[in-house]
């Protein structure tokens, strides 16, 4: 596990090559972030209409509104951020086994040198 991700490494051999398949479900960390910034829009909102109307009597809507907005920015950015630092771990994992599989001396069931082909996932980055 990557900070909450879920890796999986699955290598299959055939009798020409070895291939290498990486996989990262983003899954729990993607719902954990998804209810924390839901508590806190739902907080944002009552405290921004609070603050707008002690200042300007008639802008709770408009406090209420960038509340959630500056809740909904500060997430994205989060998120942003530890998907760019999972997929730069799956990189260097995929890299490792690569240079591992390629090392003189590892050969495929069929007694050939492994030639691996590296393929990378990442299901939450359509999320």
């Amino acid at each position: 596990m990557t900070g909450g991700s879920v890796l999986s490494l699955t290598a299959q051999t055939d009798h020409e090559s070895t291939s290498v398949t990486a996989e990262l479900d983003r899954r729990g960390p993607l719902a954990v972030v998804a209810s924390m910034t839901g508590v806190g829009c739902f907080m944002a909102f009552f405290f921004g209409a609070t603050l707008a109307n002690n200042l300007v009597p008639g802008f709770e809507p408009a406090g209420a509104l960038l509340g959630v907005a500056g809740v909904l920015a500060v997430a994205r950015s989060y998120w942003r951020s530890s998907t760019r630092t999972a997929r730069d771990r799956l990189s260097r994992v995929t890299e490792s086994v690569s240079r591992f599989l390629t090392r003189p001396g590892n050969v495929t069931a069929g007694g050939e040198r492994a030639a691996p082909t590296g393929a990378e996932s990442d299901p939450a980055s359509n999320a």
